[in-house]
């Protein structure tokens, strides 16, 4: 059931552990097909280092339901599965922690465009609610965030921030939202080593 998209949530997250996009202690996947919701499993960093098997992907009804999968199903399951109810236009959602992003998730600071691209895709990556990782009430947020912004997802991906969590994303594919992940983490890693650059040199 689903190969496809199994070896799609498999491959990007062992692409997103490569380029430091995620880490050991966190992260999740999901992609829809349908009424079916394809999810990566808890300790997928911790204890597999996304070296996953397509097995270890749990595919879940929108209610919650887990038809397949080896291992429970990550703890931001609710995020996922509540932004896929509130809105057919999301297709994927990446939960990550890039390294460039952490810092401003850290000092609970938005981060602003400093690429041309960074402008095209949304501009300012804006912080979600706080609330405990792995929370219902994390989750809620999220959702809460999406919901006004969906109009977004006509034209690009919803990219936020997980107040001293990381961050997330949710898109109309796991392509789009790849690239949205790592277009976030270039563009906070630019603004961190120029503004250490800009101190330097003055």
């Amino acid at each position: 059931m689903g190969e496809e998209i199994r070896t799609r949530i498999v491959s990007i997250g062992l692409l997103m552990y490569q380029r430091k996009l995620t880490d050991s202690s966190g992260g999740n996947i999901s992609a829809r097909d349908g009424d079916l919701i394809y999810l990566t499993p808890k300790y997928a960093g911790a204890h597999k280092r996304w070296k996953l098997e397509l097995e270890d992907i749990n595919v879940l009804t929108l209610d919650g339901r887990v038809l397949e999968g080896r291992g429970a199903p990550s703890r931001e399951k609710s995020m996922h599965l509540g932004l896929y109810r509130t809105s057919p236009k999301v297709g994927a959602v990446i939960h990550a922690h890039p390294e460039y992003p952490l810092v401003f998730a850290a000092a609970q600071e938005s981060i602003p465009p400093a690429t041309d691209l960074a402008e095209e895709y949304g501009g300012t990556v804006d912080l979600v609610q706080a609330a405990r990782a792995g929370s219902e009430e994390l989750a809620q947020n999220v959702i809460a965030f999406v919901r006004e912004r969906q109009h977004q997802l006509d034209i690009h991906a919803i990219p936020m921030l997980l107040p001293k969590h990381g961050v997330a994303v949710a898109a109309r594919d796991l392509d789009e939202a790849f690239s949205i992940l790592e277009m976030v983490d270039t563009n906070a890693k630019c603004l961190v080593l120029g503004r250490l650059a800009y101190a330097h040199w003055k």
